[in-house]
């Protein structure tokens, strides 16, 4: 395995030892190429290697926000990105255009804004309402949970969260369970591949627990 470090004091530290990664990586005949840290790490690797024509296939997932890569294409170079795969779990942060709003949790939260008359065209256009939304519906439902039951505290509110198991569900993330330890309404992902200049989900629901 072949590894670089990222500079991130500044731009001009990054930009440099992005070079440098690139320099070193393309010697070593490196092929694959995942980015761990700041989502932007990807933008300065393939802005600097893309003109080198060096393509390595990358990984590029939720945490790398998909939607900013496809939108910036002078960063984020369509050559350099294909055949990039990655783990997705957020379908406004992948980037995913198909069939929105998806029945359910994200439908109820297109509807509520609907009624305030703000309506998206696009799911990537509703990235941050979705997550207002399902704050203020995760706190509804945990509320609802405690109906008033003994004193309100973090330790109660806790309790109650965790009950909530599948009953709640989010409209940002693909699949959500809270369960005792798990603090984060993501534990379901799909490979996320980068085909035709855009990305897309590609076979079945993974298991995964953000904690």
């Amino acid at each position: 395995i072949t590894t670089a470090t990222f500079d991130t004091t500044s731009a001009g530290t990054q930009g440099s030892s992005a070079g440098a990664a690139v320099n070193g990586f393309k010697a070593s005949g490196v092929n694959r190429v995942i980015f761990l840290g700041r989502p932007d790490m990807a933008g300065f690797f393939t802005s600097i290697a893309a003109p080198q024509l060096y393509a390595p296939r990358l990984s590029i997932g939720t945490f790398d926000v998909p939607n900013f890569v496809r939108l910036n294409p002078t960063y984020y170079p369509p050559a350099a990105l294909k055949g990039a795969v990655g783990v997705g779990f957020a379908p406004s942060i992948d980037d995913i255009s198909s069939g929105f709003p998806a029945k359910g949790p994200e439908s109820k939260c297109v509807n509520i804004y609907r009624l305030a008359n703000q309506e998206f065209a696009e799911r990537s256009d509703a990235q941050r309402a979705l997550l207002y939304c399902d704050a203020v519906l995760f706190l509804q439902a945990a509320m609802k949970k405690m109906d008033g039951k003994g004193p309100l505290n973090a330790y109660s509110f806790e309790t109650a969260a965790h009950s909530l198991g599948r009953t709640w569900q989010a409209a940002s993330s693909l699949e959500t369970e809270f369960n005792k330890g798990v603090y984060a309404p993501a534990t379901s992902a799909r490979l996320l591949k980068y085909v035709d200049g855009k990305f897309m989900y590609q076979g079945a629901k993974l298991g995964m627990a953000l904690s």
